[in-house]
């Protein structure tokens, strides 16, 4: 293969990202196209759309993986574990007025579980019924480096807690679908109050 050819794929391939770069559509991520399909979030009344490929991560992996007795509720990964969605519903009231001042204070406890953890950016985005925070940051594990999206609201006076996690090396091509993922979550036919 020459390095015009090279270049012509490289093209073709930058050109399929930027085309299908949505849920409904997919996503091409490390040269294949992801799709996503919704699903429901089982006992929380909510819905989210994630790969098409996640499965349920078995309770002996998640033990390991996530090795606190309150790990996540819910918790889908990929076959290999590289990229993983976890959403909990705690029974802690989050005042959604004040996601800001939230956001500070999960990215300081962050910081003093690690101090070497690396932030980027967060945001606070208005759905369909409630407010959802998010923020990113890079963490490091014994072998490797992770990417994260931490995520919250408060539905139904309880508080949605979410991560999304990926490889570090990765995490170019999976923020902007993981952000839609976060997007995405949907309050199933409940009332939504709000503290």
């Amino acid at each position: 293969m020459t390095k015009l050819d090279e270049q012509i794929l490289d093209l073709r391939y930058e050109e399929k990202k930027h085309t299908l770069s949505s849920l409904e559509d997919g996503f091409y991520i490390k040269g294949e196209l992801v799709e996503f399909q919704e699903v429901e979030i089982e006992n929380q009344n909510l819905t989210i759309y994630i790969p098409q490929d996640f499965i349920t991560l078995p309770l002996e992996i998640a033990r390991v993986k996530y090795p606190a007795e309150n790990r996540p509720q819910w918790i889908k990964s990929k076959a290999d574990t590289s990229v993983n969605i976890c959403v909990s519903l705690l029974q802690a009231p989050l005042d959604e007025r004040n996601l800001q001042n939230e956001i500070t204070n999960f990215k300081a406890l962050i910081k003093r579980l690690n101090p070497s953890n690396e932030f980027y950016e967060n945001e606070i985005v208005e759905l369909e019924n409630f407010k959802i925070a998010w923020f990113d940051y890079k963490s490091f594990a014994i072998d490797n480096q992770m990417y994260n999206m931490m995520f919250f609201a408060s539905v139904q006076n309880q508080m949605l807690h979410g991560v999304f996690n990926c490889l570090y090396d990765d995490f170019k091509e999976w923020k902007t679908p993981a952000i839609q993922m976060i997007k995405s979550i949907k309050i199933k036919n409940i009332e939504v109050t709000n503290g």
